[in-house]
């Protein structure tokens, strides 16, 4: 946010309002402290009327936010395969994403998102360049339903998984002939 806000000017800076949300487990002390620290660091900025936190939302409150997003801002690095940022997708919200992992494979960048070096400066200048342009967020988001019906849906994994049964089926044939 402190990375972002210089890229933005006062009506719409006005308007910013960061959603932290994810799974919360109060029985882990590195989830307890890592909150914490987080919450430290929103008052150290002087961003506590900026920033709000969401534990272990429920699907219904998860399905809100990302309603009324402009974008989601997914951080981990090196993250496996993540189900978070076609979440995302599949509401037609643009991906801001570290350029690494998963979502490498996931968002086509500048096209269903931006995919940002692990850098707090390429993560504020990209949020700025969504909340600047809302036809820019519109149009990214468009383009990442569209991929995810193309590659991630129910419908193409059902016919991805047929045709790989097949294509083993026809490898145990061949080979009993």
């Amino acid at each position: 946010m402190r990375k972002m806000k210089p890229c933005l000017d006062e009506t719409e800076w006005k308007i910013v309002h960061l959603v932290v949300t994810g799974g919360y487990d109060e029985r882990l002390p590195e989830a307890v402290e890592y909150l914490a620290e987080l919450k430290e660091l929103v008052t150290k900025e002087n961003l506590d009327d900026k920033v709000t936190f969401v534990l272990s939302p429920s699907d219904t409150v998860k399905v809100h936010l990302l309603s009324q997003c402009t974008a989601l801002v997914y951080t981990p690095s090196n993250e496996h395969f993540g189900i978070v940022p076609l979440e995302a997708m599949y509401m037609e919200k643009p991906v801001i994403a570290v350029d690494s992992g998963g979502p490498r494979e996931t968002i086509a960048n500048d096209i269903t998102g931006l995919l940002c070096p692990a850098i707090n400066t390429h993560f504020g200048v990209a949020m700025a360049r969504l909340i600047k342009d809302p036809g820019l967020s519109k149009q990214l988001g468009i383009a990442g339903k569209k991929r995810f019906t193309k590659f991630f849906s129910f419908e193409t994994f059902s016919a991805n998984w047929v045709k790989a049964l097949e294509s083993l089926q026809e490898i145990k044939e061949k080979k009993s002939q």
